[in-house]
């Protein structure tokens, strides 16, 4: 609760930093969520600016907190699956080191204060880990479904981890076809389609120089460094030794 009242209060307290305006003002208030529909831009993280345009429309609201509430949401989905690898540990004080290394950090913790993909990108990806890993303990169908589809959320709402999300897809593919279970293949399979076109969409923006991810400036020295500035008042000297 304690970390959660946190991320609520930097929602409502830090004003906007210069993406999330882009979010709100490309995407969110016209609801130019669907690829290709607003800016071209990889900004456009397509889930979150989904969320946030009808969050706006439920509350007939654009304050800060309204945009920010899809990164606000995720944060229980995020703990509940980093809660739900506890049976993965066989001793509590490894576990105890994992939970605090998953949800002490103030680099985390921001983004769910930001109307930003990467919350939602984040939390989707753990929770796929989660229903994968309860999929291969129990053998139960729901659960590949699940995760397919947390895989999917998790690639549409950061578009950064389209291989990431793949790789999921295709182990579950293959997890499935080794234990011939043929149904949950054939919805793998089919799963691969959005996954195409979200590959399709990158080249495009490679193409026209908008692809972000992979050039000088990347997650390190845009994300990781701007928030270790403002965090420790110093550019993250400590990154760019290692990087």
């Amino acid at each position: 609760m304690c970390l959660f009242a946190y991320i609520v209060v930097r929602a409502f307290s830090v004003f906007y930093i210069h993406d999330e305006l882009v979010t709100k003002y490309g995407y969110m208030l016209d609801w130019n969520a669907i690829p290709y529909a607003g800016y071209f831009d990889a900004n456009n993280h397509f889930f979150n600016s989904f969320l946030g345009g009808l969050f706006i429309r439920i509350f007939q609201n654009e304050s800060m907190w309204v945009v920010r509430l899809p990164s606000i949401l995720a944060f229980p989905i995020y703990f509940w699956s980093i809660i739900s690898f506890k049976k993965a540990f066989q001793f509590k004080s490894n576990y105890l080191l994992f939970l605090c290394l998953s949800i002490l950090s103030v680099f985390l913790l921001d983004f769910f204060s930001l109307t930003r993909g990467y919350a939602l990108a984040w939390s989707f990806m753990v929770l796929s880990l989660s229903l994968t890993r309860t999929h291969i303990v129990t053998q139960e169908r729901k659960y590949s479904i699940f995760a397919l589809l947390s895989w999917l959320l998790c690639m549409y709402s950061n578009l950064s981890l389209l291989v990431i999300s793949l790789s999921g897809i295709l182990f579950l593919m293959l997890w499935n076809l080794k234990f011939s279970q043929h149904k949950n293949l054939t919805l793998s399979a089919f799963s691969l389609l959005p996954i195409g076109f979200m590959a399709h969409y990158s080249m495009q923006l490679q193409k026209s120089g908008k692809l972000y991810l992979g050039g000088k400036e990347g997650f390190l020295d845009v994300s990781v460094s701007s928030l270790s500035e403002l965090h420790f008042w110093m550019d993250s000297p400590l990154f760019k030794l290692f990087f």
